[in-house]
Protein backbone atom coordinates (compact mmCIF):
# COMPACT_ATOMS: atom_id res chain seq x y z
CA UNK A 1 0.00 0.00 0.00
CA UNK A 2 1.33 3.26 -0.91
CA UNK A 3 0.79 6.34 1.23
CA UNK A 4 -0.05 9.84 -0.06
CA UNK A 5 2.05 12.81 1.62
CA UNK A 6 0.16 14.93 3.92
CA UNK A 7 0.95 18.27 4.89
CA UNK A 8 0.80 18.80 8.92
CA UNK A 9 0.43 21.67 11.08
CA UNK A 10 0.31 21.84 14.94
CA UNK A 11 1.13 23.92 17.61
CA UNK A 12 3.11 22.86 20.71
CA UNK A 13 3.73 24.49 24.07
CA UNK A 14 7.78 22.98 25.20
CA UNK A 15 10.81 24.28 26.56
CA UNK A 16 13.74 25.78 25.22
CA UNK A 17 16.01 22.91 26.46
CA UNK A 18 13.62 20.23 24.55
CA UNK A 19 12.71 22.49 21.25
CA UNK A 20 16.46 22.61 20.36
CA UNK A 21 16.10 18.36 20.15
CA UNK A 22 13.02 18.79 18.61
CA UNK A 23 13.85 21.62 16.11
CA UNK A 24 16.91 19.07 15.34
CA UNK A 25 15.10 15.69 14.69
CA UNK A 26 12.48 17.37 12.37
CA UNK A 27 14.28 18.91 9.93
CA UNK A 28 16.79 15.84 10.12
CA UNK A 29 13.68 13.66 9.55
CA UNK A 30 11.14 15.91 7.68
CA UNK A 31 10.99 18.03 4.74
CA UNK A 32 10.48 21.01 7.42
CA UNK A 33 8.35 23.64 4.77
CA UNK A 34 7.70 26.40 7.36
CA UNK A 35 8.70 27.20 11.21
CA UNK A 36 8.25 29.84 13.20
CA UNK A 37 7.95 30.58 17.21
CA UNK A 38 4.82 32.53 17.72
CA UNK A 39 4.64 35.05 20.85
CA UNK A 40 3.08 35.11 23.46
CA UNK A 41 -0.21 36.87 23.05
CA UNK A 42 -2.21 36.61 25.99
CA UNK A 43 -1.89 39.86 27.64
CA UNK A 44 -2.00 42.00 24.30
CA UNK A 45 -5.39 39.71 23.82
CA UNK A 46 -6.90 40.26 27.52
CA UNK A 47 -5.88 44.27 27.15
CA UNK A 48 -6.30 44.89 23.38
CA UNK A 49 -10.01 45.50 21.89
CA UNK A 50 -8.79 46.57 18.17
CA UNK A 51 -6.20 42.97 19.07
CA UNK A 52 -9.31 41.09 19.71
CA UNK A 53 -11.06 42.28 16.73
CA UNK A 54 -8.12 41.10 14.61
CA UNK A 55 -8.26 37.59 16.08
CA UNK A 56 -12.14 37.29 15.66
CA UNK A 57 -11.38 38.16 11.89
CA UNK A 58 -8.78 35.81 11.59
CA UNK A 59 -10.67 32.64 13.27
CA UNK A 60 -13.62 33.80 10.73
CA UNK A 61 -11.38 33.81 7.78
CA UNK A 62 -9.66 30.54 8.81
CA UNK A 63 -13.58 28.56 8.97
CA UNK A 64 -14.61 29.98 5.78
CA UNK A 65 -11.35 28.81 4.05
CA UNK A 66 -11.50 25.65 5.20
CA UNK A 67 -14.99 25.25 4.86
CA UNK A 68 -14.42 26.28 1.02
CA UNK A 69 -11.53 23.39 0.75
CA UNK A 70 -13.51 20.79 2.66
CA UNK A 71 -16.38 21.80 -0.31
CA UNK A 72 -13.74 21.38 -3.06
CA UNK A 73 -11.47 19.25 -2.59
CA UNK A 74 -12.69 16.44 -4.76
CA UNK A 75 -11.73 19.05 -7.44
CA UNK A 76 -7.78 19.07 -7.00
Amino acid sequence: MKFKNLKVSFTINISEQDFIQAEKFLYDNFDVKDFRILPNTENLYETDKAFQKLIAEKKKASRVINEYINNHYDKL
